[in-house]
C-alpha cells in the first residue's frame, strides 16, 4: 500500500464518511496515531497554523488517510 502524505491540496471532507475510529479493531485503514499526528501536524501547516482547531485537524487527517487506504484497496482490486 502506498504512503499517504497530506501535500497541502485537501479535499474537503463530508461529516457522513466514516472515521477510522469506526472502523473494526485491527482492520489494515486504521492508522497508528504517529501517522495521524503526522497527518493532522500537516494539515495544520498548510492552513496557516491557526489556534484551537487540532481536533478539527485530527478528524480531517483521519478522514483523509481512511480515504487514501480506500482509494488503494479499490486500485488494487481493480489491478488484479
Amino acid at each position: 500500500m502506498r504512503p499517504c502524505v497530506p501535500d497541502g491540496t485537501l479535499a474537503e471532507t463530508s461529516s457522513s464518511q466514516t472515521s477510522t475510529s469506526q472502523l473494526p479493531a485491527g482492520d489494515p485503514c486504521q492508522p497508528s496515531e504517529e501517522r495521524l499526528a503526522m497527518c493532522a501536524y500537516f494539515i495544520w501547516i498548510s492552513e496557516g497554523r491557526p489556534d484551537g482547531r487540532d481536533r478539527e485537524h485530527w478528524i480531517q487527517a483521519e478522514e483523509q488517510l481512511l480515504r487514501c487506504c480506500q482509494y488503494d484497496r479499490l486500485h488494487d482490486s481493480a489491478s488484479s
